[in-house]
């Protein structure tokens, strides 16, 4: 009798495909069965495969998003930081104020003390004495300055052109409005190509002035030169004051004045005494240094006293009027120096505006640099493609950026 052994009962493995217990190849499996309920192990991945699975679904677009999302926030922050910088500088400089306010008031407590003091030792004469903070105003001054009110008559003025010869200087003065006015900015630097020119063989330019003056004396002043005066330049004029509001019926006030090569930047020709009251003049060029095309003046001054002699208050700015005159520098400097598109498009940044306000000591550029009238055609369309571009190009495809990159986050991470 033979007893069936456990391996002939079970075998140590058999094959689950096959249709017989006893296969004719019982060492021949195809699929084998395992002992209890271990299951074969599935093989797993490395990360770096992973990752490389993963990138390769992404579009170039969606990566050149991904990256200009990064570079934006990052400049975001570079923003946010010199923001907070601006700010901080502005608190010093306040509090700094303050402190010389502070100073002031103590040193003039001091004085009032001391007039007390002095007036018990020293009794006043019974004649009241004049009030201080006035003064007698019958000093000459520049009465043809732009910042003070003066003011070209273009109706009466012969016909402007570019300063510049260069194509792009053309089409921007035929695109902007008549920059004239330079001629009257009243400064000490004068840059180049900042000027009223004309092509006229007799040139004429009509100013109205800031106030009625007892004319003193006229002058002209071209920008830096060296030995050399520029061909541009005017060599002969006569200055004449206009009796009428045309011009017509006029009076001399200078005859043949000469801008030499052998004097200064400025030159001055006097008037003579006991002229009536003036408002308006025109001055009226016979020759320049040698050029035929064009003449070119950069600054011209009319210095006279005040028709009568007057009081005038001390004008002393408040503490809030020059915090106020200190943010609009500190402002447009900062415009000027970190966004200059948006400091084109901005209004109030002509040169009355910044001269006035002495904004030249903190942007010196915004005024080299300002324009008579900053609402120039070129200024205006140079804005609005700026603006079409962000808000109409950049701000979609930003979003786009935005959308797409949480779109691949939820993917990388299988939300």
């Amino acid at each position: 009798m033979k007893y069936k052994t456990g391996a002939e009962n079970k075998p140590f493995l058999r094959d689950v495909e096959s249709p017989s217990d006893n296969p004719s190849n019982p060492f021949h499996f195809r699929k084998n069965e395992y002992f209890g309920n271990e299951k074969p192990i599935a093989k797993k991945e490395s990360w770096h495969k992973v990752l490389n699975n993963r990138l390769r679904h992404y579009t170039v677009l969606e990566a050149f998003l991904f990256v200009f999302l990064v570079i934006l926030l990052f400049k975001i922050y570079s923003l946010q930081s010199q923001i907070d910088t601006l700010e901080r500088k502005l608190d010093s400089k306040k509090h700094a104020e303050s402190h010389l306010m502070k100073t002031k008031e103590i040193l003039e407590e001091k004085k009032v003390i001391h007039e007390i003091v002095q007036n018990v030792i020293n009794p006043s004469s019974p004649f009241p004495k004049e009030k201080e903070g006035k003064v007698k105003l019958n000093s000459e001054f520049n009465a043809a300055s732009l910042v003070l009110g003066a003011s070209i008559e273009t109706r009466q003025s012969s016909h402007s052109v570019s300063p510049g010869n260069s194509y792009f200087d053309i089409v921007s003065f035929a695109l902007g409005s008549d920059q004239s006015e330079f001629s009257l900015l009243d400064r000490v630097e004068l840059p180049v190509d900042k000027a009223w020119c004309t092509d006229d063989k007799k040139p004429v330019l009509t100013v109205n002035l800031a106030d009625y003056i007892k004319p003193i004396s006229v002058s002209y002043q071209h920008s830096k030169w060296n030995r050399t005066v520029p061909n541009v330049a005017p060599k002969l004029y006569d200055v004449v004051s206009c009796i009428d509001g045309d011009c017509n019926q006029h009076e001399p006030l200078v005859s043949n004045c000469e801008y030499s090569k052998s004097g200064n930047q400025e030159q001055k020709c006097l008037i003579s005494t006991g002229l009536p009251l003036v408002n308006k003049i025109q001055f009226r060029f016979h020759e320049n240094h040698g050029n035929l095309n064009k003449t070119c003046v950069y600054l011209v001054r009319v210095y006279g006293e005040p028709s009568r002699s007057k009081e005038v208050k001390i004008q002393v700015k408040s503490q809030k009027e020059e915090e106020e005159t200190a943010k609009i520098c500190s402002r447009l400097a900062w415009f000027h120096d970190n966004i200059p598109v948006f400091y084109n498009g901005l209004a109030s940044k002509n040169c009355s505006t910044l001269y006035s306000n002495d904004c030249c000591r903190e942007c010196p550029n915004c005024c080299s640099e300002c324009q008579i009238n900053d609402s120039t055609l070129l200024n205006n369309l140079q804005f609005f493609i700026i603006f079409f571009v962000l808000f109409f190009i950049l701000f979609p495809m930003y979003i786009a950026g935005i959308s797409a990159c949480c779109f691949g986050l939820k993917r990388f991470f299988g939300i």
